[in-house]
């Protein structure tokens, strides 16, 4: 029966305009409701007062001006997603129970109207451009943050936030990094295409497990070497060609490094640990520097210029190879390997890649 379950979902819904329907369902009070990409009455919602997740992104509420009036009821909401909502934040303020909430895309010009939500641990608020976070230094139990796209020059007052594990900068270009060094608790960090060169700062951040960097040009690595602890690494697209220092991250498990074109790999012989690796587009011919990678288990090396794959042989927990668009001579010799004796070189048609390297046995 619908009223054993927890999680309702109706994203499939594209137009519903039964209310009867929908008074039904959150009279079931569920912990947990899913209404995006619908529209639905928004008078309906204030029934649900066992609420503890709602999800509202890209919804449509009509015949009501008051979204947030009716949401303040839900005394036990935890997490909500309100982006693509042109929402007065002043609304939210009786909220002080929410851990989670997200408002990516609703044109927000302050984040001041956030300080009374005390008890946040996660909060989004991508692609609000020009958006001032100096309050967020009040939300001092955040652990993580995501301000993507949200044309950030310096990060006013983030070394308050002494909690954050994770935050996410991706595409705020030129942006001022000086604070970073005080967030020694991070996790995981993304700066994706911020135009980055200088990463000084990021060298005290010994704790980083996951760190994303691509789409910086030029950047110089060898300025935070010694973050030991790293285990997910991402340098797409920063024309790197020496890697040497790379060899400093002995725990790397995945590394991503493609449209680094003319990259010296050499030192990626001495990540023992690695298990998946992606080398697309970086105009290598030799493998060689692969063979002692005994623990890899997926390597995409698409759009190269590799003649022989050889040095494969060994990697016996490979099972995930893609290497379309290259020049591949001794396929035949590969059907050797125990994870690819159905092993074949597919063909481009009309622009289209196809995988070159199939199905394990």
């Amino acid at each position: 029966m619908i009223n054993n379950y927890k999680i309702l979902s109706l994203y499939e819904l594209q137009t519903y305009k039964d209310s009867n329907f929908i008074v039904a369902i959150i009279q079931f009070q569920r912990q947990k409701v899913k209404l995006s990409k619908n529209y639905i009455f928004n008078e309906n919602l204030s029934l649900g007062v066992n609420l503890e997740v709602l999800e509202l992104q890209n919804t449509k509420i009509i015949e009501s001006k008051t979204l947030a009036q009716e949401i303040n009821r839900f005394q036990k909401l935890k997490e909500i997603n309100l982006s693509a909502w042109n929402i007065d934040l002043r609304q939210l303020l009786q909220m002080s129970q929410l851990t989670k909430l997200s408002m990516n895309r609703c044109e927000l010009r302050s984040a001041e109207a956030l300080v009374h939500l005390v008890g946040l641990s996660e909060l989004s608020l991508d692609s609000n451009p020009g958006i001032d976070i100096t309050a967020l230094q009040h939300l001092v139990k955040l652990t993580k943050l995501s301000l993507a796209r949200c044309k950030l020059k310096k990060l006013e007052n983030l070394h308050h936030l002494i909690n954050l594990n994770e935050l996410i900068l991706n595409l705020n270009e030129n942006i001022e990094i000086s604070s970073l060094k005080y967030l020694t608790n991070l996790t995981k960090l993304e700066m994706d295409e911020c135009g980055l060169i200088n990463l000084e700062d990021i060298g005290p951040l010994f704790n980083l497990v996951e760190l994303s960097l691509s789409f910086n040009y030029g950047i110089n690595i060898a300025s935070f070497t010694h973050l030991s602890q790293l285990t997910k690494l991402k340098f797409n697209s920063c024309k790197l060609i020496s890697i040497d220092t790379i060899r400093s991250f002995t725990n790397l498990v995945e590394l991503q490094l493609y449209c680094n074109n003319g990259i010296d790999i050499t030192a990626l012989q001495y990540l023992a640990r690695l298990n998946k690796l992606s080398l697309e587009n970086c105009n290598l011919v030799s493998l060689d520097a692969l063979r002692s990678l005994i623990q890899l288990q997926e390597l995409h090396i698409q759009e190269n210029t590799v003649i022989y794959l050889e040095p494969l042989m060994e990697l016996i927990k490979l099972s995930l190879l893609e290497v379309e668009f290259n020049k591949i001579v001794d396929s035949i010799t590969f059907q050797q390997h125990p994870n690819f004796q159905n092993f074949e070189l597919g063909h481009q048609k009309s622009q289209q890649k196809t995988n070159l390297s199939k199905q394990t046995q």
